[in-house]
């Protein structure tokens, strides 16, 4: 069972807010995020605007430099 491109868009731009917000919290740019966890700056914002997903383990890489669990940056 895959999810349907419209909960992929919808779980996307949820999580990329949550990044965002997040960094900003941190007064971090997108940036300095991307250095921490060596990728382009571009990708980090891909990711806030909820165009791409990052895989799980980047993933996990942003939430541990971000000080918080994946499951924050995916829930409410």
């Amino acid at each position: 069972m895959g999810e349907s491109t419209e909960e992929r868009q919808r779980l996307g731009k949820k999580l990329g807010l949550c990044i965002s917000e997040r960094r900003k919290f941190l007064n971090w740019t997108q940036n300095q995020l991307a250095e921490r966890i060596d990728v382009d700056t571009e990708t980090i914002s891909r990711f806030e605007r909820g165009a791409t997903v990052p895989s799980l383990i980047t993933l996990d890489r942003i939430a541990t430099v971000l000080k918080v669990g994946i499951a924050d940056l995916l829930t409410d």
